[in-house]
């Protein structure tokens, strides 16, 4: 009885020994550090990159000098999109262990993170450029919207009051945009439009005011402009030249955005002649629109072409508006020469009349006998 016990206590001894040293091999610091390593890459298998990061940093608290761990963790900063957080990793763990693969492994992380970041900046402009676009169109669709009366002014609509009740209502949302990321070619049209509403209504200091913001802007453009065109402080149109070389130019009522008179000249080419067109508008009524008018024409005769016939014209319009149309009546005689002699001189009267919607558009026109719906000549 005596040795059984004694047999029983040995092995309890043994026993006990055993689950001793294996709870002390168990916790020793190869095993504990080879456990968080297989568990973080584990994690790194799947995916988790956040569990991943914590098994991997407990392994670098057990041993520093690791450098499977530094990166183990360096990967799992990646896996979340952290270059940044992974770099420092092995930087801190090639300043721990001088290892050649963290060296290594750095520089390909780095090579990656500049990749990723010049593509993202590829992607933000090509977005930024997308959404300037659509807002851009959006300006160009708003403006069109917008009347902008510039040169003679006929149109039974366009009146000071109608001008200034579609303006006050649009220029706000065009000072809005204005300040927002558009390109530089965008905001000088903008400027245009609201100074040619100020020319409209002859509000000549803002006029000055906001064509000097277009041209600041037009500086900074890369749009192509025609150079062959002067305008005077306030933006109004004073000389023009084409390509094909037909010339205008422009004189104004003082202190109005209103024309006088425009000149203009076609360049005569081989066989044919000088076209000289002038035309002076010598009355408007209170809200803005011609009344009358006189029209010259001077047709041939110049020094390169003696021999061709010359014609000289003058038609005198008289302009009537009555709701969304305007009634024209026209005089007009001609006098020439051909062969170098008197031609027959010739004269005559017509009448037009133009309709337009509420918004300023043609929708028709014919000819008018001088007495329509109570329109008299």
């Amino acid at each position: 009885m005596k040795k059984t016990r004694i047999i029983i206590i040995g092995i309890a001894a043994i026993l006990f020994v055993g689950v001793i040293g294996l709870l002390a091999y168990m916790n020793s610091t190869p095993v504990k550090l080879g456990k968080h390593l297989e568990l973080g890459n584990n994690y790194l298998a799947e995916q988790d990159y956040e569990q991943a990061k914590v098994e991997f940093e407990q392994a670098i608290e057990i041993d520093p000098m690791n450098a499977e761990a530094y990166l183990g963790l360096a990967e799992a900063y990646v896996g979340l999109g952290d270059y940044e957080g992974a770099l420092d990793v092995l930087q801190k763990g090639y300043e721990e262990t001088s290892d050649e693969v963290i060296f290594t492994q750095m520089d390909e992380y780095r090579s990656e993170w500049e990749t990723l970041l010049w593509q993202q900046e590829q992607e933000r402009k090509v977005a930024e450029a997308e959404t300037t676009r659509k807002l851009e169109q959006e300006i160009s669709e708003y403006i069109a919207e917008i009347p902008v009366v510039r040169g003679e002014r006929t149109n039974p609509v366009f009146t000071y009051s109608y001008l200034q009740e579609i303006y006050d209502e649009r220029l706000p949302q065009l000072y809005q945009y204005l300040e927002m990321d558009i390109s530089e070619g965008t905001k000088e049209h903008i400027c245009f439009v609201i100074c040619s509403y100020y020319l409209s209504v002859n509000d000549m200091e803002k006029a000055r005011e906001w064509h000097a913001k277009r041209e600041e802007h037009k500086e900074k453009s890369e749009y192509y402009y025609n150079t062959n065109e002067v305008v005077d402080e306030y933006g109004r149109s004073i000389y023009r030249q084409e390509e094909s070389g037909y010339i205008e130019e422009y004189e104004y009522y003082e202190n109005t955005g209103l024309l006088k008179s425009i000149k203009a000249q076609a360049p005569a080419s081989e066989g044919d002649h000088v076209n000289i067109f002038y035309e002076e508008y010598q009355e408007y009524d209170e809200e803005g629109r011609v009344l009358s008018s006189m029209w010259y024409g001077h047709y041939g005769n110049n020094d390169k072409f003696p021999e061709m016939p010359y014609y000289t014209n003058v038609i005198e319009v008289t302009h009537i508006y009555s709701d969304n149309v305007v009634y024209d009546w026209s005089k007009g005689s001609n006098t020439g020469v051909r062969n170098n002699k008197p031609d027959t001189p010739h004269k005559w009267e017509n009448g037009t009349l133009i309709s337009y919607d509420d918004k300023g558009n043609i929708i028709s026109s014919g000819e008018w006998d001088g007495n329509a719906s109570g329109i008299t000549k």
